[in-house]
């Protein structure tokens, strides 16, 4: 089978976890649309028609069970010590500034990995939602 992969024209890290399998790892907000993906075409026994090819990029992997979940936060500023955690933004407006770094920003369509400890300040212009993968502290 052949494989392609897309350009990485975001700066983030990729990382190597297995032969068929990459960790992209975000550590700053991206566009989760424009995360590199290598592919491989399907094999003539799988398609029905075209030349379809497939692929995968992992945004985040844990050693201990994951928690899925939707949240939310109103217009305001708050400050928080993070879980371990990736997110992607759905709806809103905000900065949030991790370890006292610059204003990283937040739209829909934005991803952002959080680590266990990070400090944060989150300034919210407009009703925040995000999806979160982050591990269970149970």
């Amino acid at each position: 089978m052949a494989e392609r992969a897309t350009a990485d024209s975001d700066g983030a890290h990729s990382t190597s976890v297995s032969a068929s399998h990459t960790l992209h790892d975000l550590r700053s907000p991206t566009p989760v649309g424009a995360v590199p993906i290598v592919t491989t075409a399907l094999p003539d026994a799988e398609t029905i028609e075209g030349q379809p090819w497939t692929g995968t990029t992992a945004l985040l992997s844990f050693e201990q069970p994951v928690e899925v979940g939707v949240w939310e936060m109103t217009q305001g500023t708050c400050r928080d010590v993070e879980i371990d955690e990736f997110f992607l933004v759905l709806s809103g407006r905000a900065t949030v500034t991790v370890n006292g770094g610059p204003p990283l920003a937040l739209t829909a369509g934005v991803g952002l990995r959080l680590h266990a400890g990070d400090r944060t300040i989150w300034v919210v212009e407009s009703t925040l939602r995000k999806i979160y993968i982050a591990q269970n502290g149970n």
